[in-house]
């Protein structure tokens, strides 16, 4: 042992981080579901539930969660091809008790395109993604032209 040099002190459990993306056709109505377990020693082990690809009609609103959890508490965040999203009356974006949510309040067709839920920890990343395929309304049958 070297003269000055302290004994490593033992760090707390840590959530090892997981990468898990799900890639789907942005036209699938659901993708399977992706759930992984992995122990690598006594310290560190995670458990992850990924997002799963819908498709909603414009004008609903629809929610995206995944289950993420981790040690110490994982920054959650969300984008949607590539630009972070950031909290706000159209998408309220929340993370309790291990689940994290996106909320779109409501869904527009422009808002179709693949979405990645982000979690960071002093342990690393990790990820999942998933499609939103919103489908235009057709016009009523009261709104139909003659021709």
């Amino acid at each position: 042992r070297l003269k000055g040099r302290k004994k490593p002190r033992r760090s707390p459990p840590c959530w090892l981080p997981l990468t898990l993306l799900v890639f789907a056709s942005p036209f699938m109505r659901k993708a399977s579901g992706t759930e992984s377990f992995v122990q690598v020693s006594d310290h560190f082990s995670g458990l992850f539930q990924g997002l799963k690809n819908l498709t909603v009609t414009e004008g609903e609103s629809v929610t995206l969660e995944c289950q993420i959890s981790g040690q110490p508490a994982p920054i959650i965040m969300w984008f949607r091809e590539d630009y972070k999203i950031e909290s706000s009356i159209d998408f309220q974006i929340s993370y309790e008790n291990g689940v994290a949510r996106m909320m779109i309040r409501e869904a527009f067709a422009e808002d179709s395109g693949r979405f990645t839920c982000t979690a960071t920890n002093e342990a690393g990343t990790i990820s999942t993604s998933c499609y939103l395929l919103v489908k235009a309304h057709g016009p009523s049958p009261t709104e139909l032209t003659p021709v």
